[in-house]
């Protein structure tokens, strides 16, 4: 059992087929980009309120 787990360990991370390394970088990429754009949106919102406030500052 030991030496089954061992081995294990070892192939973490290696893929011995470049379509399905390839297929698997795909989604992981896919998985980051996600979490950015939504990331940007909140960006967006402050950069509108931020020209907002500036734009109220300024008239008044």
């Amino acid at each position: 059992m030991g030496c089954q787990k061992k081995k294990n360990e070892d192939s973490l991370g290696t893929l011995n087929s470049p379509e399905k390394a390839f297929q698997e970088t795909q989604k992981a990429l896919a998985l980051i980009s996600l979490q950015l754009n939504h990331g940007m949106k909140s960006v967006r919102y402050l950069q509108e309120d931020e020209m907002t406030t500036a734009q109220i500052f300024i008239k008044y």
